[in-house]
């Protein structure tokens, strides 16, 4: 049966084989992405590729160009740099909004998922 947990952690997968796959250099800037090649290549549906691409898309680590479609962005060294300390600021900040705003429930959930990962 269809479980929504395991879309969720599919996606996740493949969001973080793509990420290991553009930092190994495994995929190359300019370089086409095509959902079903990726999706054969991971060894999932397509349908966690394409969440994992909207994501990582969203990060500005892919673009969509005009007659290609989706390619790896190209950057260079001191625009990576940058992201990755804005994306370190971000998280930090959000993980900061969300511990001080958490419910008493969200906190609950929290400990418990801590506890599950010891």
């Amino acid at each position: 049966g269809f479980d929504a947990s395991e879309d969720i952690s599919r996606a996740e997968y493949a969001y973080s084989r793509l990420i290991g796959m553009l930092r190994s250099g495994e995929l190359r800037a300019g370089q086409r992405l095509r959902e079903v090649d990726l999706a054969e290549r991971l060894g999932v549906s397509r349908t966690p590729v394409r969440e994992a691409l909207r994501r990582i898309s969203s990060e500005g680590l892919v673009e969509i160009l005009p007659g290609r479609g989706l390619v790896v962005a190209s950057y260079d060294k001191q625009q990576v740099r940058e992201l990755y300390a804005l994306r370190g600021m971000l998280e930090g900040a959000a993980a900061h909004f969300a511990a001080r705003h958490a419910s008493e429930a969200e906190l609950g959930m929290m400990r418990e998922m801590l506890e599950r990962s010891i």
